[in-house]
């Protein structure tokens, strides 16, 4: 994933998290991370708060109205976000249309997470955790550098997207679970490829205003990926 209007053009020099100490781009860094930590914060809350309350859960599940205006709210704001940079970066633009976005997340996710039981989607969210690290650790520290790979891994997506859309991915348990697999995995290089992009990624016309954008694009990989395990975990048990 990356911003509109980047520039696509990549020389050969090797990602190196030693490339980019500078004071601003740390300061950038650390403002993305907070800001999506609060993102996260405010998805687990809302969760919580849905799962934990049975009229609750049975609102979401009986009003899926809310749950299509929510999935109307995450492209709107999205769109404006990557599309407007006066609203991408301008306070408090950006921070009202972010909470706006997450907000509509959350309460997706939360409909999602209200068809299984607590213990599986605490599992998941703990996977999710472990394995978000594990892969921003090695962004990091690695040499090499994914986003070349960017559209390669656009296709894989396309193509699940495109399966889902048609119900091609039921065609029977091994399958589902295969195909929950693979959306482990492509979500998987999308927050390595995203979060290379947010450490280094001036060339690729993320600049240090663009924080807010940074914050979307790992917060869209790591609630993704965090779907994605926990319907892999509810195919694996019903199995």
């Amino acid at each position: 994933m990356q911003y509109p209007g980047a520039n696509l053009e990549i020389n050969d020099s090797t990602f190196d998290l030693k490339q980019a100490p500078d004071t601003d781009r740390l300061g950038f860094i650390r403002k993305v991370y907070g800001i999506l930590s609060a993102q996260l914060l405010v998805t687990i809350l809302f969760c919580g708060i849905v799962m934990s309350s049975e009229i609750l859960t049975e609102f979401v599940q009986n009003n899926l109205a809310f749950f299509f205006i929510a999935v109307f709210g995450v492209f709107a704001s999205m769109i404006a976000l990557l599309c407007c940079k006066n609203v991408a970066r301008e306070v408090p633009k950006n921070y009202i249309t972010l909470f706006l976005f997450t907000l509509c997340e959350s309460y997706m996710v939360a409909t999602v997470c209200t068809l299984y039981d607590a213990y599986t989607v605490i599992t998941a969210a703990v996977m999710t955790l472990g394995v978000t690290l594990v892969l921003t650790a090695y962004a990091c520290l690695t040499k090499t550098d994914f986003r070349p790979c960017v559209g390669i891994m656009f296709i894989a997506l396309s193509s699940m997207i495109m399966m889902m859309f048609f119900g091609l991915y039921r065609m029977g348990d091994n399958f589902e679970v295969v195909w929950c697999s693979l959306g482990v995995i492509i979500y998987g290089v999308y927050i390595i490829i995203d979060t290379q992009l947010i450490v280094d990624g001036e060339k690729y016309g993320i600049t240090s205003d663009d924080y807010v954008i940074g914050a979307m694009l790992i917060y869209v990989d790591v609630i993704a990926l965090f779907l994605r395990i926990l319907e892999l975990i509810g195919k694996l048990k019903e199995n």
